[in-house]
């Protein structure tokens, strides 16, 4: 086979090994694990906050606990997926969508909320926690895009399996 940089007529042309998708490493579950704890700790803190806090609603605290089930939900289907690339298994569609459904979900809900509650009145310590939870909410999500990336790309067994299901993102992060 040769490169591209040294392809006659006719000979099949290879991509450059930097060009290839890398496989996750043998640790790349973490992140997922992590992304799934860090999920948890988060949303279940603010189900108890918002069912403690005197000053909200019941129909405040019934949608705080719909969103935060909502993150919750998506959290078990990457806890299994983390389980699944620890052991080497090839993604399943709950896998790859539950990642990217996380990943998409915490991105899309802080840079909504970070921005608003900067803008409200509120303390600021609190300011300074809710955009640290943010950042390190955002930064996991992309993290966990790259490992599901790396993933999928991993298990494609050919060019035909990648054009008859690109899913989402192609498989690359």
């Amino acid at each position: 086979m040769a490169s591209t940089t040294d392809a006659a007529p006719g000979d099949e042309v290879t991509r450059p090994a930097a060009d290839l998708p890398a496989a996750p490493g043998r640790w790349a579950w973490l992140v997922p694990a992590a992304a799934v704890a860090w999920s948890a700790y988060v949303w279940v803190t603010r189900i108890a906050n918002a069912w403690s806090d005197e000053g909200l609603g019941v129909a405040d605290q019934v949608a705080t606990t719909a969103l935060s089930l909502s993150f919750l939900v998506l959290a078990v289907g990457v806890a299994l997926a983390a389980l699944h690339l620890r052991s080497g298994r090839a993604p399943n569609a709950v896998d790859r969508w539950s990642m990217w459904l996380l990943a998409g979900w915490s991105i899309a809900v802080w840079a909504v909320r970070v921005p608003q509650i900067l803008a409200a009145d509120h303390s600021v310590p609190f300011k300074a926690v809710h955009a640290v939870l943010g950042l390190v909410s955002i930064g996991l999500a992309l993290a966990l895009l790259r490992v599901a990336g790396r993933w999928v790309a991993a298990h494609r067994s050919s060019a035909d399996d990648a054009a008859a299901d690109p899913g989402l993102l192609g498989g690359r992060c």
